[in-house]
C-alpha cells in the first residue's frame, strides 16, 4: 500500500475498472477517471491509496478518503472510494482468508488514524444500495446506515457511519491486521 499525490502521473489508475456494468461499479470508474482530470493541487485535499501486487506492481485497488463533515459531526473523515480491480475480484490475500476489500478498509482506516491524531474521528461513506459486498464489509466494521439517509428515491446511496473513537483495528481479524501492518512497513 502506497499514497499517491499525483494521479495524473500514477498510470495504472488510467487503466483501472472494478468491472461489470452495476451502477455503482461504472460510478466507481468515473470517479477514478473525475480523478484524473483534477488537477495535482486539487487533489491534495485527498488521501489516494493504492494496492499493488508485490510480483507484477499490478494495481489491485484504491482508496480515496478526505476530511469532510457530516452534518454536525466533525471532524470526520469521508471513505469517497474503495474499488476492487476486476482481476482481483474475489481474491483473497496470502492468509486465505482476508478479502482484498477488508484490506483495503483496514488500511484506510490505518493511514486515517496516522494522519488525524491520537482519537479516530467519525468515518463515513455512501454505499449503493445493491453494493451488498459493501454494506457487508462496512456493517461487519462498525459502521452502521443512518436512517433516513437517501429519502430521495432516485438516490440509491445511503449513508453508513463508524463512531468516533473506534480503533481503527476495531473488528478485523489478526491476519488482516497482520497484513495491512507489513504493507505499510513496506512502504515506509
Amino acid at each position: 500500500m502506497r499514497s499517491i499525490r499525483e494521479p495524473s502521473s500514477y498510470a495504472p489508475l488510467a487503466h483501472f475498472s472494478c468491472g461489470g456494468n452495476s451502477d455503482y461499479e461504472v460510478d466507481a470508474d468515473k470517479a477514478i477517471k473525475e480523478l484524473l482530470d483534477l488537477s495535482d493541487e486539487e487533489c491534495e485535499e485527498f488521501e489516494i491509496r493504492v494496492a499493488e501486487s508485490p510480483d507484477s506492481h499490478a494495481l489491485i485497488g484504491v482508496t480515496i478518503f478526505h476530511e469532510r463533515a457530516l452534518g454536525p459531526f466533525s471532524p470526520a473523515i469521508c471513505l469517497a472510494l474503495l474499488a476492487v480491480g476486476e482481476p482481483f475480484r474475489g481474491w483473497r490475500m496470502p492468509d486465505g482468508a482476508t478479502r482484498v476489500g477488508t484490506f483495503l478498509l483496514c488500511d484506510a482506516l490505518a493511514q486515517t488514524k496516522q494522519i488525524w491524531g491520537e482519537s479516530m474521528p467519525v468515518v463515513w461513506g455512501n454505499v449503493h444500495q445493491d453494493n451488498g459486498h459493501c454494506r457487508r464489509l462496512l456493517s461487519s466494521h462498525r459502521f452502521w446506515r443512518l436512517r433516513g439517509s437517501s429519502r430521495d428515491p432516485s438516490n440509491p446511496y445511503y449513508t453508513h457511519m463508524r463512531d468516533a473513537g473506534v480503533t481503527w483495528s476495531h473488528g478485523f481479524t489478526q491476519p488482516a491486521i497482520e497484513a495491512v501492518k507489513e504493507a505499510r512497513e513496506q512502504q515506509a
